[in-house]
């Protein structure tokens, strides 16, 4: 056992296989307004950085099951630590009910 059955069933293997999965993670309308909330973070580290790069590290993270980490209501939250204008930080990236982006953002240090 790995941990990760009960993931199989909110996440079908078809999902991450097909080469439009990050067609099918890409954020709807309000969601991308929500995620732009968070583009000043990472302008702070990476002045350089658009909404757009936001939102694919997000989808690069939340394609791979393996950055899973918690569920909390119809949300699923996944984790990863990326090097963001050459500072490693904790990023985040939480998909909706639907399995769409919902946002994206860096964890603040001491925050669980």
């Amino acid at each position: 056992m790995t941990g990760l059955e009960p993931l199989k069933t909110k996440f079908p293997k078809r999902r991450y296989n097909q080469e439009n999965s990050r067609t099918t993670l890409r954020p709807g309308k309000r969601n991308c307004k929500h995620i732009a909330k968070h583009l000043k973070d990472f302008q702070e580290l990476d002045p350089d950085m658009t909404l757009d790069d936001i939102i694919d590290l997000g989808i690069e993270i939340a394609i791979d099951v393996r950055n899973y980490f918690k569920t909390k209501g119809d949300n699923m939250a996944f984790g990863k630590t990326v090097k963001v204008g050459g500072k490693t930080v904790n990023v985040r990236a939480v998909l909706n009910k639907n399995r769409r982006l919902r946002t994206v953002f860096i964890e603040k240090e001491g925050s669980c």
